[in-house]
Parts: C-alpha cells; structure tokens; sequence
C-alpha cells in the first residue's frame, strides 16, 4: 500500500495545459464545422484528436493520484461523479430544451415532444446522441449538435475500471499496478494498435494513454529525479519506434511524459493562467454547439476567423459561468480525505428558504426527476385520454370562447374547475399541457422530498421520492391531459404546507397561505377532501375550544389556529362555487357525478369496479332514462344525477352479501386490481404489499413498544427531541388515509383513485414507517469501515429482521394472491335468457358417463356450438350487456386446481383474440359459471364459444348445459325507483 501523500504545488501549468487543449479542439472543429479537413498532426491524429490525448493523459495522472491520496472507492468515485455530470446534465439540458428549439426546424410544440429530444438526454447515462430534431439541418456538418461528447463514455469508463482495481487491491502496490499497465499495452499493441491493422481503435488508444499518465504517477519519483535522461531515453526510443514504421506507438512513447512534466512544472505567468477558474471543461462542452449556432446563423457572411472568434468568445463565457455557478459550487460537496460521505455532505453550508431544505441530499430528488421525466417523456406519442376528449378539452375551450361567462352554463357544473381552467391557460392544446404536466411532476417530487425530510429524515426522503418515481401508474397520468398531475401537485402541498406547521411550527402569512392555496388546488382539482375538509375545520376548533377550557398540554393550539385558519382559507373558493352552483342551478355542490361513482361502485354485476374489467359497457345511461324519460338524458345533468345517486343507495339497501362485497373491494383498493397488475406489471402490487405491511409493521412495533415499557406519554420514544411533533403528524396523515380510504370505499373502484387519491398518504406513511423501523441502524462508510451496524444497546440481527420482516411478508403476500386471486363474475344479478345453448363438442375428453366426459389430454376443450337460428335470437334482442353461462360439475385429483381459456372461434377455424381466462371450481355440487359476451366474445357469424380447459389428466366433467344471457339489471333497478316515486 502506498503510504505517502502525493500532491501537486498549488501552482503548476496543468490549467495553462488543459485551457489550450480544450481552444485546440475547438479551433480543429471549427475546420470541420465550415466543411473543410481538420488541420493534422504529423499525419496521425487532427489537432483535436492530439488535444484529446493531452486531455487523457493529465487525467490518468491527476486521477490515479487522487486514488493513491484516498484510496476509498466511495469518496473516489463521489469526486468523479461531482467533475463530471453536473456540468454535463447543464449543458446537455441546456442544448436540448433551450438551445434546439430555438434553432429547429420544427414547430416548437411537435420538437418539445419528439422521441428523440428526449433520447439526446440519454446522453447522462453515458449513452451519446448527437443529434436533436430538425437541428442545425443546413449546415456545413448537418446535424451535428456536440459532436465532442463522445469522449466523456471513455473517461468514465476509465474512472471505472480504476476504482473496480481499487476495490480488488490491485493498485495496492505500484509494481502490481505498473505490471497491468504493461500487460494492457502488450495486449492493446497486438489486438489494436493502428499501426499494425491500419485503423485507429479510440476507445482503446485513448485508455492507454490514460494509463500511460496513470504509470508517469507510479514512477514520478525516478524521472523527477533526472528528467533530461528520461527525454533521451524516450525521444531515442520513439526515433526508433517511428523509423520502424510504429508512429502511433512511438507518440505514446514520448507525449504524455512531455505532458506531465510540462504540467507539473510551474512556469510565471502561465501558471497563473487559471486564477480566475479553470474554464477548461466547459470550453470542450460549449463549444461544438455555440459554433454549430455561430454557423447557423453567419456562415457565410462571416468568414471562418470571424466566426471562429465569435464563437471563442462566446464560449469562453459560458465556460467561465459553467466554472463558477456550476463546477465550482458541485465541487464544495467533495467529501475530505478519512471522512465518510455522509459526513462531509452534512459539513457543506446548507440554507433554507421558506422551510425547504437545500444540501448536499438535493441531488438525490433531482436524479428522481430526471428519471420520472424520462418514463413521462416515452408517453407524449400517446394518444388523447377519452375523459379529456369528452369532457375537459372541451369544457377548456368553451371557456375560452365565453370567457368567465361560462361559469353560468350548465357545462361548468359537469366537472370541477381546475378540469377546465387548466388546461384554458395552455390553449387547450394537449401538447402544452403534457410538457406543462413536466413542471408539475419537478414541483411534486420537490414537495414530496421536502415533506419526507421533515417527517421522518433524509430515509424517509429518499424512499418517499424512490416511491413516487417507480410509480408506473402515477407517472403515466403526467403525459396526458387528465386532472391527476394537478391534483397530486396539490395535495404534496398541502401536504407540506401542514408538515410545516406541526413540524416546524411555522406561523407565518406565507405558510397560511400556501396552505390554504394548496387545499383549494385539490378540491378544484378533485373534489376528494371535500368532506374531510370541513370536518378537519370543526374538529380544530372544537380541539381549540377544550383547550381553551382546560389548558390540555398535549394540544398544540398554536398549530391548530394555524391549521385553521389555513382550512378556512381553502375553502372559501370551493365555498363560493358551491352557493354559485346553488343559487344558479339549485346544485349545492362543486359538480355532478357523485350519483355515478355511487352507483357503478356498488353494482353487483360490475362488482363494483370499472365494467371494462369484467368485458362490460357502462349502463348508468339507463337508469336516468328509465325513471325520468328522454329529459334525464346525460348521465351528469341536474334530472340524472340524483336519479343514478338513488340507484346506488339501492343496490346497498338490497345487496344480497354485502361483507363479502365490500371485503373484496378493500382488497382491491389495498393491493390493486388483478387487472390494473395485469396491464401495468406485477411491481404495482409488490410496491403497495410492502407500503402496507412496512406502515403495519410499524404500527405494532410503536404499539409493543408502548405497551411493553410504559403507558405514560412522558416516557415514549416519539417525545425525544423533535419525534413527538413527527409522530403526531404520521398519525394526523393516517388518520386521513382510513378516512379517505372509507370514503372511496362505495364509489366506483378504478385504479385511478386507488393510486393518485390513496398513494400520496401511503407514500409518506410508508417513508415514515420505514425510518422508524430503521432508526437502530447506522450506515458506516470510511476507511476503518463499511457497512451497517446497530446503535448500542441494539442487536444487529435483530434491528435488520424487523427491517427486512415488511419485504418479506409482501413476497408471501404476493405470492399466495398471484395464486388465487382471478377475475370472475360471481354474480350476474337480474338476467333474461337470450337463447338455450345444448349442443356441445370436444376435444381431448373420453365420454364416461352421462353428460359426463374424462380428460384424456392436457388440455381438454368444450366447444358451445352456435347456430344461425341462435345468431337469429340474439340480433333480436340486441342485448347492452350480454352474458355467456354454463353449468358443470368438475373432479379434480386432490390438492389440484384449474383454469380454462375461453375465446370466440369462427366456423373456418378462426380464432378471436383476445381470448378471456376463468377459473374453474372443483366441487362435487353444480357450479355455473359467467362470463361476458360482448367485444370479442359476442357471436355474429355461425361457430362455437371454446373453453379449453387446462386440467390434470383424468379429471372428470358434468356438463349441464350453456346459455346466452342479457344483463337487465339497469332495467330492473329503473323500474324499482320509478315505482318507488309513484308509489303514494
């Protein structure tokens, strides 16, 4: 291990070197820019190409000798990481979003949203675009956008392989090192080399000059010693290497020891050059653009050393603002030699501003958003949502041709302000809202993270944010016209807005009122507080009230007045709305609707849940029109909607086994749909798994701890410092997700409530929870040590099993509903019979009995064979929403279970996709299974319905019989209201 403390005087010439290599690439671009040949050096590389091996050789010097000075790969790579990207994500931002569209030949709108502008930011994973579209598509060099970033790869990729030998100890020692160095270039010279195959290989050319600074840093202290016999020696050697015909080999021989000796020289004035920052990196990045710009705009008028000065001057402006305002400031958070990470994070000067945080952890929120903006930006090609087609874009540019007008329409009380406002204030074009839905998505995961930090510390931050961006629903609503991005803007508002005020104990106007805005973006968003807020506002004066008769010193009664007053401040406009709609329309509420999600939330057909999940149409359209006539009409207006509100608390004053409804709706709301985990991964489930079992698992540990040591307050772990106002606050949010929970219980199940109105209090719940699981653990990063361990008085093993316990038990959990949880229609409700269907036909089945068949294959099938005179009856009644059912009794060998694959098949042999799958139930009893005829599996043409049952070998089926049904139950429950009214 080398022991020795390796530094370079403060004043050397590597900045004078780097400054004039980084103008020399941009002077050789420039060449090239115009249309005309790089200027060459001696014949082997342009002069650009010769700066870029300068540049390699500096940093395997400077590089190996900060590994050497601290040889921990965490503090090593942490410095690499703070050189390069953030530079690098200014400049690659920067050309994509401000840059491209000004210079595109595209309509702003169609680039913003293009694939490929996007990809160019792939340029950050290391993965180079160098080109943006309709950009720079007339010049000289079309299309070129940074023609210089493909190096930055290669660097990194040396960087990494440094710090993997670093890890294996391998650079423990400078022969061990210097013998790998050599093996490198006996391998490069013989696989790679120029100069025996004639082409240049730059990833491997440039590594080995990278390591040829890396070897001039192992053997400093003999050249140092007696330079001049160095130079002789490595000047004779490339004579001879050149003379031989091996010039490649022969510049690497001798350049990068003239570069290092060069620049660890400290001649006068050049070595001063870099007194005002060191411009060089953001010279090679700003440069290739700013001239390709300089071109677009001038060439030809300007001639080539007009431009090319024009260009100079401008970059070297921005290189010198990259330097200070970005380089410089990135570079405060290198973490000091023997410290750990964490620690020299938590030294760096942090400041705050209205209760937001800004240190070093910043970072992390911020790779979040470029993430989440990522997988945003792979659904602008997406096509308009239906709700915004129907309803909101419409709704947005009625208002914008009525103006403030459109408030008295009927239209403005269909659906809540906020649907319409906003997208009026982008035009109502889709394209400007998706890109405004970006912005909404930084603002969220901002809020998100700073609310976290309060609740529970930089943990809960980080998985509170991880959360949020792996949330493949929550991010799919951003690049679409729908009201969930701005309702999740609202409610991490609001949410900070009270993290705020019982956390911190904020009292100010500012906090008041961002508060109360807040809450109002959310009832106007989407109006899912509207209950809860006016309860909150009762409850606080009430608590406020007790407290000002007997002084109870667990009542924080500064933060309640605050509280309510905010409350009191988000509900004026919804307030104001409601006695416009009241007064105008006899409506007192912010809009219809509610009669709707009542009653498809309590269907028995539908089970509650959206009916395209079972193969359904919507029937809510009936009911109105079957109580009241033609004037209901839309489900949404003033006569239909207490019609349809009606309907639904009929279906609950009348349901047949309402425990078991409503218990399989919990499950869904709790752990998602099978379908919606169908569609969007099983991820969806597995994440809300471990939410909910990590919030139980805290749960009981506060409820042991609290029963195990002491009842008194005085004594529980929550009191320490600031972690009573924490925990008060995890509760005040539990308490409104089980009221926002019990609330969306009768409604309409979708996975657009369970996501964007349950996800925002399970994700801090969770952030919380998990902090407080992890709160004995301890991550230890420094030279002594790395890893986790318990503070004292902790076991280890233990703290990690009650960390590890919540994943776990989400694994089990998953596991075991992947098993039984199916979609199924398990009651039809009220039905007509459309036509019988007795002929059968099968496959793979051997009679055995009676009506009874035994499987002979795997699988088996049964074909419902359908006629023209069956085609006939059912055109005839032209049934909404039809139904296939059978009855069969099904043997299965012990312990075994089934499904079967159902799908239309036309008499040619052709079969309709998409196919339905139906689990089958062994019992010795009759069983009837539904399933819908709509779609794909409504019949027009002569053919059979195909269960192909996938079954144990030998199981044996009863068949009973099959039929095609109509779902009446709209009817039905129509009549049943209209009797009701007219009955005295």
């Amino acid at each position: 291990m080398i022991k020795e403390s390796f530094r370079i005087p403060h004043h050397n010439n590597f900045d004078f070197l780097r400054i004039v290599a980084a103008f020399t690439v941009l002077y050789s671009h420039h060449f090239s820019l115009t249309g005309q040949m790089e200027p060459s050096f001696i014949g082997l590389h342009s002069l650009g190409g010769l700066a870029v091996l300068v540049f390699f050789v500096i940093s395997g010097y400077l590089v190996s000798m900060s590994w050497y000075n601290d040889p921990n790969v965490v503090r090593f790579a942490w410095r690499r990481v703070l050189r390069i990207w953030p530079a690098l994500t200014v400049v690659v931002v920067f050309v994509a979003y401000g840059l491209g569209p000004v210079v595109s030949s595209l309509p702003v709108a169609e680039y913003l949203t293009h694939r490929a502008t996007f990809d160019y930011l792939n340029t950050l994973l290391m993965k180079v675009h160098y080109v943006l579209p309709g950009v720079f598509e007339n010049n000289p060099y079309a299309r070129g956008v940074n023609g210089s970033l493909w190096t930055i790869p290669l660097e990194v990729r040396c960087y990494v392989y440094l710090g993997i030998a670093g890890i294996f100890g391998l650079l423990r020692k400078r022969s061990i090192f210097f013998v790998l160095i050599l093996a490198y270039m006996v391998w490069f010279v013989s696989r790679s080399s120029a100069d025996l195959y004639g082409r240049v290989d730059y990833g491997r050319e440039l590594s080995a000059f990278f390591l040829a600074g890396s070897c001039l840093f192992l053997l400093k202290k003999y050249w140092e010693r007696n330079p001049v016999a160095w130079f002789a020696v490595s000047t004779c050697t490339a004579g001879v290497l050149w003379f031989f015909g091996w010039r490649y080999l022969a510049c690497w021989v001798l350049l990068p020891l003239l570069v290092i000796w060069f620049g660890t020289r400290s001649f006068p004035l050049i070595n001063r050059i870099g007194r005002w920052g060191d411009p060089s990196y953001g010279i090679y990045l700003f440069a290739f653009p700013v001239q390709q710009t300089v071109i677009f705009y001038l060439w030809p008028e300007w001639g080539f050393w007009s431009s090319m000065a024009l260009a100079s001057v401008i970059t070297v402006v921005l290189a010198y603002a990259s330097w200070h305002f970005i380089e410089k400031q990135a570079l405060r958070f290198k973490p000091a030699k023997d410290a750990s990470l964490i620690t020299s994070l938590a030294k760096v000067r942090s400041f705050s501003g209205r209760g937001i945080q800004w240190d070093g952890w910043v970072l992390w929120p911020a790779v979040c958003c470029v993430v989440g903006l990522r997988r945003i930006a792979q659904g602008f090609d997406g096509p308009v949502s239906y709700d915004a087609v129907h309803t909101y874009l419409p709704a947005a540019r009625s208002f914008l041709e009525n103006g403030w007008s459109f408030l008295l329409t009927e239209e403005s009380y269909r659906v809540v302000p906020l649907a319409y406002l906003w997208p009026a204030l982008w035009q109502a074009e889709p394209t400007l809202i998706r890109l405004a839905h970006c912005g909404v998505w930084i603002a969220c995961v901002f809020l998100l993270w700073s609310t976290a930090r309060k609740l529970g510390g930089v943990v809960a931050g980080m998985l509170a944010t991880l959360l949020l961006t792996s949330h493949r629903d929550l991010l799919q609503y951003f690049p679409t016209e729908l009201t969930e991005p701005l309702f999740l803007f609202g409610i991490f508002a609001w949410f900070f807005g009270l993290a705020r005020i019982w956390i911190d104990g904020a009292q100010s106007r500012w906090v008041v009122a961002w508060t109360g805005l807040a809450l109002t973006v959310t009832l106007l968003s989407r109006p899912v507080l509207q209950l809860m807020a006016p309860l909150a506002l009762l409850l606080c004066l009430l608590l406020l009230l007790i407290q000002r008769n007997k002084n109870n010193r667990y009542i924080d009664s500064t933060a309640l007045a605050v509280t309510s007053w905010s409350l009191l401040i988000g509900l004026m406009i919804p307030i104001m709305l409601v006695l416009k709609n009241g007064l105008t329309f006899g409506l007192w509420g912010l809009g219809t609707g509610s009669g709707v999600g009542l009653y498809l939330g309590t269907h028995p057909l539908f089970q509650g849940a959206e009916p395209v999940y079972l193969g359904f149409d919507f029937d809510v359209g009936m009911i109105g029109v079957g109580v009241a006539g033609a004037a209901a009409g839309d489900q949404l207006t003033l006569v239909s909607d207490p019609i349809v509100r009606a309907a639904g608390v009929w279906h609950i004053t009348h349901m047949v086994e309402p425990v078991q409804f409503f218990l399989r709706k919990t499950w869904w709301l709790l752990a998602h749909h099978p379908f919606a985990v169908d569609a969007l991964g099983s991820a969806l489930r597995k994440v809300r798994l471990f939410e909910l079992c990590t919030l139980l698992t805290a749960l009981a540990l506060m409820a042991w701890y609290q029963w195990r040591r002491t009842p008194a307050l005085e004594n529980n772990p929550l009191l320490e410092a600031n972690r009573f106002k924490r925990g008060l606050f995890f509760f005040l949010l539990l308490v409104g997700f089980i009221g926002m929970f019990v609330q969306l219980l009768p409604i309409l199940y979708n996975n657009r409530y369970s996501s964007a109105i349950l996800d925002p209090w399970l994700i801090l719940l969770t952030a919380y929870a998990f902090s407080y699981l992890a709160r004995p653990l301890r991550f230890v990063v420094n030279r002594q040590e790395f890893g986790i361990r318990a503070e004292r008085g902790q076991a280890l093993v233990s703290a990690l099993a009650v960390v590890l316990l919540p994943v776990i038990v989400a694994i089990v959990l998953f596991n075991q509903a992947r098993r039984f949880d199916m979609v199924y229609i398990d009651n039809p409700s009220v039905t007509d019979e459309i036509v019988a269907l007795p002929t059968i036909s099968t496959h793979g089945l051997e009679p055995h009995a009676e009506n009874t068949w035994e499987s002979t294959a795997v699988p088996a099938m049964v074909g419902i064979e359908v006629d023209s005179d069956d085609l006939a009856a059912l055109k005839n009644r032209s049934p909404f929403n039809a139904l296939w059912s059978f009855s069969y009794t099904l043997k299965l060998p012990a312990g075994k279970r089934c499904a079967a694959e159902i799908a239309w098949q036309k008499s040619n042999g052709e079969i309709v996709l998409p196919s339905y799958r139906l689990p089958l139930v062994a019992s010795n009893t009759r069983q009837t299974a539904y399933i819908h005829a709509n779609g794909a599996l409504r019949p027009h043409e002569p053919g059979r319905l195909r269960v192909v049952m996938h079954c144990p070998y030998k199981t044996q089926l009863q068949w009973h019989g099959a039929q095609l049904l109509e779902s009446t139950h709209a009817q039905f429950v129509a009549a049943e209201l209209k009797r009701l009214r007219e009955a005295p």
